[in-house]
Protein backbone atom coordinates (compact mmCIF):
# COMPACT_ATOMS: atom_id res chain seq x y z
CA UNK A 1 0.00 0.00 0.00
CA UNK A 2 1.16 3.51 -0.79
CA UNK A 3 0.86 6.21 1.85
CA UNK A 4 2.09 9.76 1.49
CA UNK A 5 0.30 12.75 2.91
CA UNK A 6 -0.51 15.36 0.28
CA UNK A 7 -3.37 17.74 -0.43
CA UNK A 8 -3.92 17.27 -4.13
CA UNK A 9 -6.04 20.39 -4.52
CA UNK A 10 -3.75 22.81 -2.68
CA UNK A 11 -1.82 23.78 -5.80
CA UNK A 12 -2.98 25.16 -9.15
CA UNK A 13 0.20 23.97 -10.80
CA UNK A 14 0.25 20.25 -10.09
CA UNK A 15 0.73 19.26 -13.73
CA UNK A 16 4.15 20.92 -13.76
CA UNK A 17 5.18 19.09 -10.58
CA UNK A 18 4.52 15.57 -11.83
CA UNK A 19 5.60 13.57 -14.87
CA UNK A 20 3.05 12.47 -17.44
CA UNK A 21 1.05 9.30 -16.97
CA UNK A 22 3.22 7.48 -19.51
CA UNK A 23 6.38 8.59 -17.71
CA UNK A 24 5.04 7.47 -14.35
CA UNK A 25 4.10 4.10 -15.79
CA UNK A 26 7.55 3.63 -17.27
CA UNK A 27 9.43 4.80 -14.15
CA UNK A 28 7.43 3.29 -11.33
CA UNK A 29 5.25 0.53 -12.57
CA UNK A 30 4.89 -2.50 -14.79
CA UNK A 31 1.21 -3.49 -14.80
CA UNK A 32 1.91 -6.83 -16.41
CA UNK A 33 4.25 -7.94 -13.61
CA UNK A 34 2.57 -6.13 -10.70
CA UNK A 35 -0.74 -7.95 -10.91
CA UNK A 36 -1.48 -11.58 -11.82
CA UNK A 37 -2.75 -12.21 -15.34
CA UNK A 38 -6.17 -13.62 -16.14
CA UNK A 39 -4.57 -16.90 -17.24
CA UNK A 40 -2.76 -17.18 -13.90
CA UNK A 41 -5.95 -16.56 -11.95
CA UNK A 42 -7.83 -19.09 -14.06
CA UNK A 43 -5.19 -21.67 -13.24
CA UNK A 44 -5.61 -21.06 -9.49
CA UNK A 45 -9.38 -21.59 -9.73
CA UNK A 46 -9.31 -24.52 -12.14
CA UNK A 47 -10.69 -27.07 -9.65
CA UNK A 48 -13.56 -24.72 -8.77
CA UNK A 49 -14.44 -23.50 -12.27
CA UNK A 50 -14.44 -27.08 -13.53
CA UNK A 51 -17.79 -27.33 -11.73
CA UNK A 52 -19.39 -23.90 -12.29
CA UNK A 53 -17.86 -22.46 -15.46
CA UNK A 54 -14.90 -20.21 -16.06
CA UNK A 55 -14.20 -16.61 -15.10
CA UNK A 56 -16.12 -14.12 -17.24
CA UNK A 57 -14.91 -10.84 -15.69
CA UNK A 58 -11.49 -9.97 -14.36
CA UNK A 59 -10.38 -6.56 -13.05
CA UNK A 60 -7.22 -5.43 -11.30
CA UNK A 61 -6.30 -1.98 -10.06
CA UNK A 62 -6.56 0.31 -7.06
CA UNK A 63 -9.17 1.34 -4.52
CA UNK A 64 -8.93 4.87 -3.14
CA UNK A 65 -11.13 6.91 -0.81
CA UNK A 66 -12.04 10.41 -2.01
CA UNK A 67 -13.87 12.70 0.39
CA UNK A 68 -15.48 14.75 -2.41
CA UNK A 69 -17.63 11.69 -3.15
CA UNK A 70 -19.19 12.03 0.31
CA UNK A 71 -20.54 15.48 -0.53
CA UNK A 72 -21.87 14.35 -3.91
CA UNK A 73 -23.51 11.13 -2.74
CA UNK A 74 -24.88 12.48 0.55
CA UNK A 75 -25.91 15.79 -1.10
CA UNK A 76 -24.35 17.88 1.61
CA UNK A 77 -21.74 20.60 1.80
CA UNK A 78 -20.03 18.73 4.62
CA UNK A 79 -17.07 16.54 3.79
CA UNK A 80 -14.13 14.94 5.63
CA UNK A 81 -11.04 17.07 6.14
CA UNK A 82 -8.79 14.86 4.01
CA UNK A 83 -9.09 15.02 0.21
CA UNK A 84 -7.94 11.40 0.00
CA UNK A 85 -8.14 9.11 3.00
CA UNK A 86 -5.71 6.67 4.57
CA UNK A 87 -8.10 4.09 6.05
CA UNK A 88 -5.64 3.28 8.85
CA UNK A 89 -5.45 6.91 9.98
CA UNK A 90 -8.90 8.47 9.81
CA UNK A 91 -11.82 9.33 12.06
CA UNK A 92 -14.33 8.32 9.39
CA UNK A 93 -16.61 5.40 10.19
CA UNK A 94 -16.60 2.22 8.12
CA UNK A 95 -19.99 3.21 6.70
CA UNK A 96 -18.62 6.57 5.58
CA UNK A 97 -15.59 4.89 4.02
CA UNK A 98 -17.94 2.56 2.20
CA UNK A 99 -19.58 5.62 0.61
CA UNK A 100 -16.44 7.40 -0.57
CA UNK A 101 -14.48 4.54 -2.18
CA UNK A 102 -13.75 4.49 -5.89
CA UNK A 103 -11.64 2.39 -8.26
CA UNK A 104 -9.07 2.74 -11.02
CA UNK A 105 -9.04 -0.45 -13.10
CA UNK A 106 -5.73 -0.75 -14.93
CA UNK A 107 -6.17 -3.85 -17.11
CA UNK A 108 -8.80 -2.08 -19.23
CA UNK A 109 -8.96 1.28 -20.96
CA UNK A 110 -8.69 3.96 -18.29
CA UNK A 111 -11.29 6.78 -18.53
CA UNK A 112 -9.87 10.27 -18.91
CA UNK A 113 -11.25 11.35 -15.53
CA UNK A 114 -9.26 8.60 -13.82
CA UNK A 115 -5.91 9.08 -15.55
CA UNK A 116 -4.71 11.91 -13.31
CA UNK A 117 -5.80 10.01 -10.22
CA UNK A 118 -3.78 7.02 -11.37
CA UNK A 119 -0.78 9.28 -11.89
CA UNK A 120 -1.00 10.54 -8.29
CA UNK A 121 -1.60 7.02 -7.00
CA UNK A 122 1.53 5.75 -8.70
CA UNK A 123 3.63 8.68 -7.50
CA UNK A 124 2.48 8.03 -3.93
CA UNK A 125 0.41 11.18 -3.42
CA UNK A 126 -2.96 9.43 -3.07
CA UNK A 127 -3.33 6.62 -0.51
CA UNK A 128 -4.39 3.54 -2.47
CA UNK A 129 -4.94 -0.19 -2.05
CA UNK A 130 -4.32 -2.97 -4.56
CA UNK A 131 -7.51 -4.63 -5.69
CA UNK A 132 -8.71 -7.53 -7.83
CA UNK A 133 -12.22 -8.67 -8.75
CA UNK A 134 -13.54 -11.73 -10.59
CA UNK A 135 -16.93 -13.16 -11.45
CA UNK A 136 -17.84 -16.52 -12.95
CA UNK A 137 -20.22 -17.51 -15.73
CA UNK A 138 -22.35 -19.16 -13.04
CA UNK A 139 -21.68 -17.72 -9.59
CA UNK A 140 -24.00 -20.19 -7.81
CA UNK A 141 -22.76 -23.55 -6.59
CA UNK A 142 -23.57 -26.35 -4.15
CA UNK A 143 -22.37 -26.24 -0.56
CA UNK A 144 -20.14 -29.26 -1.15
CA UNK A 145 -17.97 -27.15 -3.45
CA UNK A 146 -17.17 -24.60 -0.72
CA UNK A 147 -14.09 -26.52 0.41
CA UNK A 148 -12.85 -26.54 -3.19
CA UNK A 149 -13.32 -22.76 -3.39
CA UNK A 150 -11.47 -22.23 -0.10
CA UNK A 151 -8.56 -24.34 -1.34
CA UNK A 152 -8.37 -22.26 -4.54
CA UNK A 153 -8.45 -19.04 -2.53
CA UNK A 154 -5.60 -20.26 -0.35
CA UNK A 155 -3.53 -21.06 -3.45
CA UNK A 156 -4.29 -17.62 -4.89
CA UNK A 157 -3.19 -15.97 -1.65
CA UNK A 158 0.03 -17.98 -1.39
CA UNK A 159 0.95 -17.18 -5.00
CA UNK A 160 -0.15 -13.54 -5.31
CA UNK A 161 -0.82 -12.10 -1.83
CA UNK A 162 -4.45 -11.35 -2.70
CA UNK A 163 -7.06 -12.47 -0.17
CA UNK A 164 -10.87 -12.20 -0.36
CA UNK A 165 -12.89 -9.57 1.45
CA UNK A 166 -16.19 -10.54 -0.28
CA UNK A 167 -18.56 -11.74 -1.32
CA UNK A 168 -20.13 -15.12 -0.37
CA UNK A 169 -23.89 -15.43 0.10
CA UNK A 170 -26.77 -17.92 0.06
CA UNK A 171 -29.79 -18.12 -2.23
CA UNK A 172 -32.82 -20.36 -1.63
CA UNK A 173 -34.90 -22.00 -4.33
CA UNK A 174 -38.01 -24.16 -4.25
CA UNK A 175 -37.47 -27.55 -5.89
CA UNK A 176 -39.28 -28.37 -9.12
CA UNK A 177 -41.82 -30.51 -7.25
CA UNK A 178 -42.36 -27.75 -4.71
CA UNK A 179 -41.61 -29.99 -1.74
CA UNK A 180 -38.11 -28.83 -0.82
CA UNK A 181 -36.08 -25.67 -0.47
CA UNK A 182 -32.70 -25.86 -2.18
CA UNK A 183 -29.93 -23.59 -0.88
CA UNK A 184 -27.10 -22.54 -3.16
CA UNK A 185 -24.01 -20.48 -2.42
CA UNK A 186 -23.02 -17.52 -4.56
CA UNK A 187 -19.54 -16.07 -4.90
CA UNK A 188 -18.22 -12.91 -6.56
CA UNK A 189 -14.60 -12.52 -5.66
CA UNK A 190 -13.22 -9.20 -4.51
CA UNK A 191 -9.64 -9.31 -3.28
CA UNK A 192 -7.25 -7.07 -1.36
CA UNK A 193 -3.45 -7.08 -1.16
CA UNK A 194 -1.86 -5.33 1.80
CA UNK A 195 -1.20 -5.55 5.52
CA UNK A 196 -3.24 -7.63 7.99
CA UNK A 197 -4.57 -4.46 9.62
CA UNK A 198 -5.69 -3.00 6.31
CA UNK A 199 -7.22 -6.31 5.22
CA UNK A 200 -9.39 -6.51 8.33
CA UNK A 201 -10.42 -2.89 7.78
CA UNK A 202 -11.43 -3.67 4.20
CA UNK A 203 -13.54 -6.60 5.41
CA UNK A 204 -15.42 -4.21 7.71
CA UNK A 205 -15.81 -1.44 5.13
CA UNK A 206 -17.09 -3.81 2.43
CA UNK A 207 -19.18 -6.02 4.69
CA UNK A 208 -21.38 -7.89 2.21
CA UNK A 209 -22.63 -11.42 1.92
CA UNK A 210 -24.08 -13.44 4.80
CA UNK A 211 -21.40 -16.15 4.42
CA UNK A 212 -18.33 -14.02 3.67
CA UNK A 213 -17.03 -14.60 7.20
CA UNK A 214 -16.65 -18.28 6.26
CA UNK A 215 -13.91 -17.22 3.83
CA UNK A 216 -12.28 -14.38 5.76
CA UNK A 217 -11.52 -16.56 8.79
CA UNK A 218 -8.92 -18.46 6.76
CA UNK A 219 -6.90 -15.34 5.96
CA UNK A 220 -6.56 -13.50 9.29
Amino acid sequence: MIIKKFKIFESNNLESKFPSLDEVRSYFYDFESKFPSLDEVKSYFYDFTDNIGNINRFDVGYVYFESARYSRIMKTSERPDEDFVDISNTTLTNNQLGIINDFVIVNKEIPDNKKNKLKYILSGDIPSYEYMSITFFDNLFDENNLEVLIHCLKVLYSETGFRPFGCLWTEDYVSDDGDDVITKLGFEGTFFRGSDEEYLKFCKIFDQGNRTKDLVKYFV
